[in-house]
Order: structure tokens, then sequence, then C-alpha cells
């Protein structure tokens, strides 16, 4: 129900905003039947010319995420659900681009017990995230930091995008390959992700594949693949969150 809401929060609040906004999705699974798909929307909510030295920003990011876990030799299955509405400020310094937000997180966790029964439990915390990016050339570099309260969870990431094919036609084309490193967990779990990716744009439409391979400490290790979409608005916003993954 909280991706659910997030959603409806997103079409209606971020088209609405006064100058301009993003919409990106994504959607990863592994081999073990786990996934993560979001939904997150961001708009800035004054214009360049407010004075200011930077742009304040408005985002509310969804995300409903499924795990296994194991018990008394019992896989056991968990559904986790959480919607984060933040604010922030957004700058750009020549080909670097940086931003950071903060804001509540409600979070619903439901789990399998060993008895077969199901337990749900609903909590209230924060997170913070930061993102910054890089273009040099035909080279790009992201990199996104995120932290909740909730389980002391963190999020980090690392890509490299290279414009690799570009045609000036009236019909281009665009393929950025790259790669990309994920540092996530807590004091429970631990995990690194390694793979490669490749990006391409169909209209004002990106699109981006990715899969490899994913390790942590529990049983869970192995291949991973995913999807990702962004949308910019009419006035699109410096998006180092190309598409962005917050965790």
């Amino acid at each position: 129900m909280c991706l659910y809401a997030g959603i409806v929060l997103l079409l209606i609040v971020v088209p609405s905003s006064s100058q301009a906004w993003e919409v990106s999705a994504g959607y990863q699974s592994d081999n073990h039947g786990q996934y993560f798909s979001y939904v997150n929307g961001r708009a800035t909510v004054s214009t360049p010319t407010a004075g200011l030295p930077f742009e304040p920003i408005v985002q509310l990011f969804a995300f409903r995420q499924r795990f296994f876990s194991k018990e008394e030799g019992h896989l056991l299955e968990a559904h986790l659900n959480q919607v984060a509405p933040s604010v922030g400020i957004t700058k750009k310094i020549a080909d670097l681009e940086i931003s950071a937000s903060a804001g509540a997180a409600l979070r619903e966790t439901q789990e399998q017990t060993v008895e077969g029964e199901k337990e749900t439990t609903k909590d209230l915390g924060y997170m913070v995230n930061a993102e910054a990016s890089y273009w040099m050339d035909n080279d790009g570099f992201e990199g996104i930091v995120s932290y909740t309260n909730l389980q002391d969870f963190f999020f980090g990431r690392a890509r490299w995008k290279h414009i690799a094919s570009k045609t000036e036609e009236e019909h281009s084309i665009k393929l950025n390959p790259g790669l990309e490193m994920q540092a996530l967990g807590n004091s429970d779990f631990q995990a690194i992700v390694v793979g490669g990716l490749l990006e391409t744009e169909v209209g004002n439409l990106v699109l981006l594949l990715k899969g490899g391979y994913q390790y942590d400490t529990t049983f869970r290790s192995g291949e991973y693949g995913g999807i990702e979409l962004y949308l910019p608005g009419p006035s699109p916003i410096p998006s180092q969150s190309r598409p962005l993954c917050t965790v």
C-alpha cells in the first residue's frame, strides 16, 4: 500500500510544482526471487531568478522490497514498503551537480513467521540523502549516499557512464554503456553489488538496463538484473539521479 500511495502522491504533487520536475522508477531482482521496486519524484520550488545560491527541491520516494531470511531451517518471506517525503537543495558548479535532502521515512514490514503466520510492523524514522554527478567530455560519474535510522541502514552507489554512440541526425541514437558498484547494509547484513549497465533514450524517456553479481554476508549472493526509467518534465532540473535509487 505504501508504494501505491507514493505513486498517487507523485502524480498529484510533482507535476504541480512551480518550475521543473522529474520522475524516475526502477525494478531490480536476483536469482533468489527477491526484488526491489521504486518510484521517485523531484521538483524545484523556486525559479533561477529568485536570487538564491542554490535551488530548493522537494522529493518523494516510495519503494517495495521482497526478501527472504532463514530461521530454524525455514525460508521465510518478507515484504518491506516505505514512503519518504523530503526537502533539500541542489546546485550546479560548472560540470559538477550536487544535491542533498532529508525527511521523514514511513515504513511497513510484513514478515512470515516459522508458524506460518504474518506479522506486520510500522515504523517512523528519518532519511538523509546526498548525490553528485560530474561529466567530463564523454564520460560521466555519479554517486549517491543515503542513510535511514530505521534499522540503521545505509546505501551507497557509484556509476560511470560513457557516451559511446551518438548521431546528430533528426532521429538521434544515444548509447551509454557503463559500470556500477553498490554497497549497502547495516550491522546484521552487508552487501556489495558490481555490474554493467547500458543507457539509451527513447524520445524524452531515458531507459537503463543493468545486470551483474551481488555478494552479501548471508545466503543470498548471486546474479541480479534490472531496469530503470527516467522522465523529465517540461523544464528538466539537473538530474544526477537519472535514474535515481535511494534506499
